[in-house]
């Protein structure tokens, strides 16, 4: 159902658009990869589809690359990128990210954080509940100093399916990970959809485009609000939520 919304959304694509700029002035995005179905390092899946059904085709205007989370981080305290698609600013610094110089979108998505055990397993609720367990978690993550606190062993992996896949085998006791992500990856690859506590989320981050606060930053903010806004009023970027929610 998520992908036929998307579909929906792609009609949408001219509204908002980049105006023309030469490719000296192309803005450079950057995005974590999430794994197959919902952001490959190819470009495809759920969170490209819906940055670029937002930006417009782009011919030139913009780049958007994957790349690993780490690489992601850096490239938006080093400058090398301008925009970064997929989180908040209040995520971003629990990242030790200096989100001051930085603008942010309105809300595309909103996505929660919880501790998934496999189907008919117990439910974990919180960190504390996993000390002396063992969890897979994408490198890079906020949470692994905390986590080593707890005495919980780690095992860091690059994408959401691999998570899913060290659960399924009982190669771990739990994985962290974000809703409805998590169970969008686990339909896209082929596994159950784990076990989690809705009433107790790790955290809650909304989908945006964080920029740089300059002249590049600002002009795809501005042009990113502009579409944001038809899709609310339209009521798409509440069936994309609801959607996402409606998946269990």
């Amino acid at each position: 159902m998520m992908r036929n919304v998307v579909r929906a959304l792609a009609v949408l694509i001219g509204i908002g658009a980049f105006s023309p700029v030469a490719t000296s002035d192309e803005i450079k995005i950057v995005a974590p990869i999430l794994g197959v179905g919902l952001q490959s390092a190819d470009g495809t899946g759920l969170y490209p589809k819906l940055a670029r059904t937002i930006l417009g085709a782009g011919d030139g205007k913009y780049s958007y690359t994957a790349v690993p989370l780490k690489r992601a981080l850096v490239a938006m305290s080093n400058g090398s990128a301008d925009c970064l698609f997929g989180m908040d600013k209040n995520l971003l610094s629990s990242f030790d990210t200096d989100t001051d110089p930085l603008l942010e979108s309105g809300q595309v998505l909103l996505t929660q954080q919880f501790v998934f055990t496999r189907r008919g397993d117990q439910r974990l609720s919180g960190l504390k509940s996993l000390s002396g367990k063992s969890v897979a978690i994408l490198a890079g993550s906020n949470l692994e100093e905390e986590l080593r606190r707890l005495n919980v062993r780690t095992f860091k992996v690059s994408t959401q399916e691999a998570k899913l896949r060290m659960l399924a085998l009982g190669r771990v006791d739990a994985i962290i990970g974000w809703m409805p992500d998590m169970f969008l990856s686990a339909d896209e690859n082929g596994f159950e959809r784990p076990e989690f506590d809705q009433s107790a989320p790790l955290a809650m981050s909304k989908v945006t485009f964080v920029c740089r606060d300059n002249e590049k930053g600002k002009r795809l903010i501005q042009s990113a609000n502009t579409t944001i806004q038809h899709l609310k009023q339209d009521g798409i970027i509440q069936k994309v939520n609801d959607t996402g929610w409606k998946l269990f």
